[in-house]
């Protein structure tokens, strides 16, 4: 049966060169949610993220509570083979991991994350291998492609890519076409801890002129965003990294953050400005 299972959700490779660890070794889909099958097992809290996810599938205002403490906890990923010795070890920077896929609900292989031991027997059977690390840093490692927490118990989160960059501190990245359309305006109801971040942030730094913060509509996806729109001079990794913070508060309004940066001379932005800050 554990076979069977590993043949069946595949796996994906990550490679620690790009991200050394230590290890032993547009929508609201990125709900927490309890999952209603008769035969998932049941689920009682075995530490204290258990309890925090618990309280997150009824209380959106327990998500953020819940996101800043799976971060900086440890989580586990399953791996297609069992290791031979247990213990804390360093990742070498040409070590390649392979860690099991469950589908996502579009049918699509994502990597496959958990909060405890038992949540990977659940899932795949006793005598699965795993590797456990940093939470933001295992996220980060399976980040392009999006994952899935705790797939076969009675709670559980999928995230999209963009979902998990949000989650993570991190603009979701866009590849604009000539003829692609967007609708931008104010929002009708301010996010106001999200714009209270962004000013924060960007007001911090003297290299941005001007800023504004819209509602955005991609009517050939059929997709909401917000669409935060920055003129400097600064490389937009560089403006992502001052934002970090803003970008996880927006995965908690349920929309994704898309970001443009450029230092043209252009006419003046849409929605709500952030620099220099508005008088009304």
């Amino acid at each position: 049966m554990n076979k069977w299972l590993r043949k069946l959700f595949g796996k994906t490779t990550i490679d620690s060169a790009k991200s050394p660890v230590v290890a032993p070794d547009r929508t609201l889909d990125a709900e927490i949610h309890k999952t209603p099958v008769a035969s998932t097992p049941p689920f009682v809290a075995l530490n204290e993220l258990e309890a925090l996810l618990i309280a997150a599938s009824t209380n959106p205002a327990k998500r953020r509570q819940f996101q800043d403490a799976m971060l900086a906890s440890d989580l586990l990923a399953a791996t297609p083979e069992a290791h031979d010795d247990s213990g804390w070890r360093t990742l070498q920077a040409s070590e390649l991991v392979s860690l099991l896929n469950v589908p996502a609900p579009d049918g699509a292989p994502v990597a496959a994350v958990f909060t405890s031991e038992q949540r990977i027997v659940d899932a795949f059977g006793a005598g699965t291998g795993f590797i456990q690390m940093n939470g933001a840093t295992l996220l980060e490692l399976v980040a392009e492609r999006g994952a899935f927490l705790n797939p076969g118990s009675a709670y559980g989160v999928h995230w999209t890519a963009d979902q998990l960059s949000a989650v993570l501190g991190k603009p979701a990245r866009i590849t604009i076409q000539k003829d692609t359309q967007v609708m931008l305006g104010a929002p009708k109801e301010r996010p106001e801890e999200l714009l209270d971040a962004l000013t924060r942030s960007l007001s911090a730094e003297n290299r941005i002129r001007e800023a504004w913060l819209a509602l955005a509509h991609w009517p050939e996806e059929d997709r909401w965003s917000w669409y935060l729109d920055v003129r400097t001079a600064m490389p937009g990794d560089d403006v992502s990294a001052l934002l970090a913070q803003a970008f996880k508060l927006s995965s908690q309004t349920g929309l994704t953050l898309d970001m443009r940066v450029t230092d043209e001379n252009e006419a003046e932005g849409s929605g709500i400005r952030l620099i220099p800050t508005s008088t009304h």
